[in-house]
């Protein structure tokens, strides 16, 4: 792994309630667990049909997660960035162990700091700190998109637009209109200030 991506790494998990308690000798071995995987575009994260086993962290570019319908319809489920909703798991299957019902794939070249679920159970049950953090970052990844999807329900246009601008700065300028129009669940009428 990258210096870069070691930092990046040992941000999200120092800012993260009880991150800051993990001594530095336990991070070392905690990001020495994590493993940086480049992704192509259309490259699969994680496979529908499989049980999830991995947790990744975007580092860079982006994800999607895609189920298909009775109709064989494909509906876009959620959206992965580094500044927004980035750690990625199918989060029933991975506690579960049941079948995932969801593909997670790249939809562009990615950097992705990924850890197995034994590597991850590990550090869990050594570090009891890690364990906390971890389960707060899984936590807040896993529920910030419904949360803001909550929040943004009732909201006008030109309300969800100030919401992202305030409480999400720079994410309207950092991904896809197409996305956006997800998130905010307006079609194709959503468009980035220029």
């Amino acid at each position: 792994m990258l210096f870069e991506q070691t930092e990046f790494l040992i941000h999200r998990i120092r800012t993260l309630p009880q991150g800051h308690k993990i001594c530095d000798l336990e991070m070392d071995k905690v990001v020495s667990c994590f493993e940086s995987n480049l992704y192509n575009n259309k490259d699969v994260f994680s496979k529908k049909g499989d049980v999830s086993r991995v947790i990744g962290i975007v580092y860079s570019g982006s994800f999607k997660s895609e189920t298909t319908d009775v109709n064989n319809k494909t509906k876009l489920r959620g959206l992965y960035y580094p500044a927004f909703n980035g750690v990625m798991v199918d989060w029933t299957s991975y506690s579960s162990g049941i079948i995932s019902d969801k593909s997670i794939t790249a939809k562009c070249e990615s950097i992705v700091l990924s850890i197995s679920q034994n590597d991850l159970n590990g550090l869990c049950d050594k570090y009891p700190c890690f364990s906390n953090s971890c389960r707060g970052m899984i936590s807040n990844s896993c529920n910030a998109r419904e949360q803001m999807l909550l929040k943004l329900e009732d909201l006008s246009l030109a309300e969800k637009k100030l919401y992202l601008e305030e409480h999400h700065p720079g994410l309207m300028y950092k991904i896809e209109n197409k996305d956006l129009a997800f998130i905010c669940d307006v079609g194709k009428n959503f468009n980035k200030k220029k």
